[in-house]
């Protein structure tokens, strides 16, 4: 539930599309469905990982993509040369 949260919002937020985050959003229901349904998991165990894999791609994806990306830019392809 984690990893479906992490890659779903870095995903979602990466493409930056209304589509794929729909689409991605279908896959992470029935995939954690899938999990719940096998008893793979728990319903609390889903609802947790969903969050902190949400959160922590939202972060990630955030902060450090969008950071390394300007320090980048601004400091290593810089037109000083």
């Amino acid at each position: 539930a984690m990893s479906l949260g992490f890659i779903g919002i870095f995903t979602a937020l990466t493409l930056n599309s209304w589509i794929a985050g729909i689409l991605i959003l279908l896959y992470i229901i029935t995939s954690l469905y899938y999990r719940i349904q096998t008893e793979l998991h728990t319903i609390d165990q889903v609802a947790v990982g969903i969050v902190v894999g949400t959160t922590n791609g939202y972060l990630w994806r955030r902060y450090l993509v969008d950071g390394v990306t300007d320090f980048v830019g601004k400091y290593i392809l810089n037109d000083d040369g």
